[in-house]
């Protein structure tokens, strides 16, 4: 499922192929990552490169990582907080101009109006006839 990696950021390659597996589906909320050792000999890094990779992950949302016998790495659903949590950050810390805006908004746009087109009712599309008539 994973490929060794070599870079000056290893632990981002680690990162970037485990998002992709959620992403793509081929992990799902509750699914167990292999063992540290197993991971260890497949993406060819260090403990501490793995670990840093996780923790990561842990902190973006998508793992929570579980102690003891039972434990391990775990794919969790993103939670809402982590993730407007995140996109505040992004919006507070940078200086944005419009063209950056208009990234986001083409980022985010065809997501929500994908949502929007599973979500909406009879009596929604004859409000908003109305509201363009």
């Amino acid at each position: 499922m994973f490929d060794s990696v070599k870079s000056n950021k290893i632990s981002q390659h680690i990162i970037d192929q485990i998002r992709s597996a959620i992403f793509e589906g081929r992990l799902k909320p509750g699914d167990k990552l292999p063992s540290e050792r197993e991971m260890i000999g497949k993406f060819k890094v260090s403990k501490a490169t793995l670990r840093e990779a996780l923790r990561s992950l842990e902190v973006l949302g998508f793992l929570e990582i579980r102690k003891g016998v039972s434990g391990g790495a775990f794919v969790t659903e993103v939670d809402m907080t982590k993730a407007k949590d995140s996109f505040t950050n992004f919006l507070l810390f940078k200086n944005l101009k419009l063209r950056d805006l208009s990234e986001v908004r083409l980022l985010l746009e065809p997501y929500i109006a994908e949502k929007a087109t599973r979500a909406i009712t009879r009596e929604d599309l004859r409000r908003l006839d109305k509201l363009i008539q």
